[in-house]
């Protein structure tokens, strides 16, 4: 039997925010960089061939960049790929793995699951489960809802899944953790003015890369000055098709870098961030 939906706005689960003075990172860093890529192409589309061609571009030839450029700076990343892209693209999620980034999902295609059923998005969420440990070998620990437009089932559910974070809400600057009935799930959220979405939309042509990155610039900036007080987050949100061409890719090695030569940083994949909250739940 189907559950009575919650009132609009009101997500399940009980909230845990720790004291932002008591947050530490690992070896005394000052600052958690998390990359995160959206990786989906046509595939994942029902419909909109135009838009899903674009993004084809991103699986079959942008992400080779990205591998290539995260490897050569020395830095891991966190993919997250839809169920159905990576049935269609198993060497490129494989790759993911085997370069050491971190392979969590987003969806089973990319769709919004505001709509689904409870027993509808259960579904869709073991399907996308089921098609990243074929390939990966081992089950995923992350999600991120596509759209970033969870239902009202959608946490509790990833917690039953067993999924140990999650990186679909925008409502902090740092993680949290949400406690159910079943256990609990780390909450890492991203958006503002590091999300892409905010900037390579469509219709095309997108802004110069150099335009979008002087935003980011000035966002890392912000962020490292108030990290001298307390501990801070950068997270971005990127994409293979708009980040693995050349410009978007060059200012992107140049932002890394830039990042690196700062003192106190950790480029930390999510799981990597949701393990060390999870190592100390006595923050308050």
């Amino acid at each position: 039997m189907e559950r009575e939906p919650q009132p609009t706005g009101e997500l399940p689960g009980r909230v845990v925010l720790p004291q932002r003075s008591s947050v530490k990172w690992p070896d005394s860093s000052r600052l958690a960089v998390l990359l995160t890529f959206d990786c989906y192409g046509g595939e994942a589309f029902s419909a909109i061939p135009f838009v899903g061609t674009t993004h084809d571009f991103g699986l079959r030839r942008g992400i080779w960049h990205i591998l290539e450029s995260l490897d050569k700076l020395e830095v891991k990343a966190t993919f997250h790929v839809p169920g159905v892209t990576t049935e269609a693209y198993p060497r490129v999620v494989d790759a993911m793995a085997q370069a050491g980034h971190e392979v969590a999902v987003l969806g089973y295609r990319y769709e919004p699951h505001w709509d689904f059923t409870e027993a509808e998005e259960r579904e869709n969420i073991n399907r996308a489960i089921t098609a990243i440990e074929g390939v990966v070998g081992e089950r995923p620990k992350g999600w991120r809802t596509p759209q970033s437009r969870p239902s009202l089932y959608t946490l509790e559910l990833l917690c039953q899944c067993g999924f140990v974070w999650d990186s679909s809400l925008r409502n902090d600057e740092l993680p949290y953790r949400m406690e159910f009935e079943e256990g609990s799930l780390i909450e890492i959220p991203f958006g503002g003015a590091t999300d892409y979405r905010n900037y390579y939309g469509f219709p095309p042509p997108p802004p110069p890369a150099h335009k979008v990155f002087s935003v980011w610039h000035d966002e890392l900036d912000v962020l490292y000055e108030e990290s001298g007080r307390q501990c801070s987050m950068l997270i971005l949100c990127l994409h293979p098709t708009f980040h693995g061409r050349p410009a978007e890719l060059d200012a992107l090695e140049h932002f890394i870098t830039k990042i690196k030569q700062l003192d106190g940083t950790w480029f930390a994949r999510g799981s990597d961030v949701a393990d060390w909250w999870v190592q100390n739940q006595d923050w308050i």
